[in-house]
């Protein structure tokens, strides 16, 4: 690397690897003059030596740590001050911390499947370790829970007894370890620039990333990063366009709606490699929700229910444990090649009123936690059955034509589990004995069921250092990438491991920037 840079022209945003872009990611934002021609006539709107991209948990730690280290950090935030953290805020708030790290190294490398580099899955497992003992500076309890679900997610992996997940004091939510981490930040007096969403990252003929152009207030502004530049801006949940391109079907998200993929596009343009754009984690609990922003989230009280696909038949039993998507999504996702559909996609949730399930719940405001949008849902669910959420009808014949499914078959379905229910036994699909209820009670209602998620993991390649790195596996210059954009994560995963990823990112990727010379 060059200790200084060139006294010339700056070239724009990946104009060396503009011809390398992926289809469904090219930038609606480009530019086709350049960001900057001439650094000695640059004027710089703001400067420090390292800018930090997004104020989730990993850009948090990422300034926290560079700005320990001697570094001055600014980062820059897309969103109001009022929705800052990300998806790290609104989530629940659990990390991981492993006890063994041969056995942790096993299970990481039994739930990745081959895609992603063996001392890649070591180091993740070895930093995993590290988890509460880095927490506890900031006065965090880590409470280990020992009876709760995640710990560990896949108990039939080799090493899954090493897996142990815990919370701040055993709080689940409320951004309860989070808001210990932006405190931090705040306390060492580290500014941040809300409603300044970046545009493209600065690049030099060298490659160095060296600047990041962004907008704030309505004009374009170039903020100079002397030493680095640390994207944190989550992935890509809330771009049509790229789910459409990386997600096989269809699932809706309810995390933050700041993340729609500029880590991706930025990073991209500027010549990364991208990996894990396949893994998302979707379960059947989501409806969309006409006249709102967000979907619901939808969880029924009781057990007199059924699902039934597109062939208005039962397709998989409805009690499985999801596991953040690996019990649910290998359903959701099948295709049928003769018909040229996803047969399951959505799924139709068919109740009944004997369960005594009057209120179908939406959880919190996107999501259980509860953030953005307010909403009471209604005791009987009619005000839901109005706005077009959900149908109901006193026949399931009725129902099934409001869902434009066969009403024969559909009835046919329904018949049959009831039989079972009866009997005491799902020949079918194996459902638990004590959950099998009729569906046999008017009125019926019903919901199109989608796969939900609260984050994607695809993004730029990244390594050991969280430096991006090149279609050649090479580090582009003074570029690191950390939390879910590009997560280490390959392909199934373990609930809590996206906010333990962001915190092993941003204490790896801060102290290493701010190590750096700087370039001018």
């Amino acid at each position: 690397m060059k200790k200084k840079l060139a006294r010339r022209e700056f070239l724009k945003l990946g104009a060396l690897s503009a011809a390398g872009l992926a289809a469904g990611l090219t930038a609606s934002n480009a530019h086709a003059e350049p960001v900057a021609v001439n650094p000695a006539k640059v004027k710089w709107d703001a400067t420090a030596d390292i800018v930090v991209i997004g104020t989730g948990l990993a850009g948090l730690v990422s300034a926290i740590e560079a700005n320990d280290a001697g570094a001055k950090v600014l980062i820059i935030e897309k969103a109001p001050k009022e929705f800052e953290g990300g998806n790290s805020r609104i989530s629940g708030n659990l990390w991981l911390c492993n006890n063994d790290l041969e056995k942790s190294y096993a299970y990481y490398k039994a739930m990745d499947v081959g895609h992603t580099e063996d001392d890649i899955v070591k180091w993740v497992a070895a930093e995993t370790m590290k988890t509460n003992a880095y927490l506890t500076k900031f006065g965090v309890k880590p409470l280990r829970f020992s009876a709760r679900a995640f710990a560990p997610e896949h108990p039939q992996l080799p090493g899954a007894d090493s897996i142990e997940m815990y919370a701040d004091n055993g709080t689940i939510g409320q951004a309860a370890m989070w808001s210990k981490i932006r405190k931090a930040a705040e306390d060492r007096k580290i500014k941040v620039m809300y409603e300044t969403p970046a545009l493209e990252l600065m690049q030099a003929p060298s490659r160095e990333i060296i600047g990041v152009l962004a907008e704030s207030g309505g004009k374009k502004i170039k903020i100079k990063a002397a030493k680095a530049v640390i994207l944190a801006c989550g992935g890509f949940e809330f771009n049509e366009d790229m789910n459409k391109q990386m997600i096989p079907g269809r699932q809706l998200f309810k995390g933050t709606v700041y993340n729609t993929g500029d880590g991706l596009r930025m990073a991209q343009y500027a010549g990364a490699q991208m990996w894990h754009n396949h893994v998302y984690l979707g379960q059947y609990d989501t409806i969309e929700c006409k006249g709102m922003k967000y979907p619901a989230v939808l969880r029924p009280k009781g057990d007199n229910y059924l699902w039934l696909n597109k062939k208005a038949v039962r397709f998989m039993n409805e009690k499985r444990p999801a596991r953040h998507g690996f019990g649910h999504r290998e359903y959701a996702i099948w295709f049928d090649g003769l018909t040229g559909e996803f047969t399951n996609l959505p799924c139709y949730a068919i109740f009944s009123a004997e369960s005594g399930n009057k209120k179908m719940t939406y959880e919190g405001k996107v999501h259980a936690w509860g953030h953005y949008a307010d909403y009471k849902w209604s005791d009987d669910n009619s005000a839901e059955v109005a706005k077009g959420w959900l149908y109901r009808d006193d026949t399931i014949e009725g129902l099934a034509k409001q869902l434009g499914l066969d009403p024969a078959k559909a009835k046919a379905s329904v018949d049959a589990y009831n039989k079972m229910c009866a009997a005491g036994t799902d020949t079918e699909f194996g459902r638990d004995a004590k959950s099998l209820k009729p569906v046999a009670k008017a009125p019926f209602t019903a919901a199109l069921l989608w796969p939900g998620s609260y984050n994607t993991f695809g993004g730029p390649k990244k390594n050991t250092k969280a430096q991006a790195l090149d279609p050649f596996g090479k580090p582009i210059p003074r570029l690191y990438v950390v939390g879910e954009l590009g997560s280490y994560y390959g392909f199934m995963y373990n609930g809590g491991g996206n906010l333990t990823e962001c915190l092993f990112g941003g204490w790896t990727a801060g102290p290493h920037a701010a190590k750096l010379k700087s370039w001018g």
